[in-house]
């Protein structure tokens, strides 16, 4: 008994620890998110400041704009750029993240095997419900399909009918 209580400290403790190395993972990929949409921000802030100087200077249209309006332009640049930026750097880290804790090709033909080796009821049940929502709406399709086909085989009845009673 207390070898298997072992065994479960120590698979416990394993999954502890790649639990912490994935959060470390994933407040590096954070941090790093965020220094790039700062760095756009930056960017699209001092951009459009110094677009917004130089269309007062030689647009009189820009020019009989309030300062409110002209402060909303250069604020609006800062955060659609730093969004942008944020948003363009999460996802290319988040690719990079399922890359590196997904279960690969390898992994998955390795479990293919495992479940060929283990044909039971429980793994039969496990494979319904693994695919119980595909199972669902094949069953669905399947009956939606035969009732229409019914029903457009009757010539009785006018096509509005048709779909209401399908």
């Amino acid at each position: 008994m207390s070898t298997a209580m072992a065994s479960d400290d120590v698979v416990f403790s394993e999954k502890m620890e790649a639990h912490r190395l994935r959060q470390i993972e994933k407040d590096r990929i954070h941090s790093k998110v965020l220094a790039n949409g700062a760095k756009w921000g930056t960017i699209m802030c001092t951009s459009f400041l110094g677009a917004s100087m130089l269309a007062q200077r030689y647009l009189p249209l820009y020019r009989r704009q309030t300062l409110a309006f002209k402060a909303f332009v250069v604020t609006s640049a800062a955060m659609g750029g730093f969004f942008t930026g944020t948003d363009r750097e999460a996802m290319r880290a988040d690719r990079e993240f399922a890359q590196k804790f997904s279960i690969t090709k390898e992994d998955e033909s390795a479990l293919i095997r495992e479940s060929k080796q283990a044909r039971s009821w429980e793994s039969f049940r496990a494979t319904l419900y693994r695919n119980r929502f595909e199972i669902l709406a094949a069953s669905y399709f399947t009956v939606l399909g035969g009732t229409l086909a019914y029903n457009f085989a009757r010539k009785d009845i006018f096509t509005s009918q048709k779909f209401i009673n399908a």
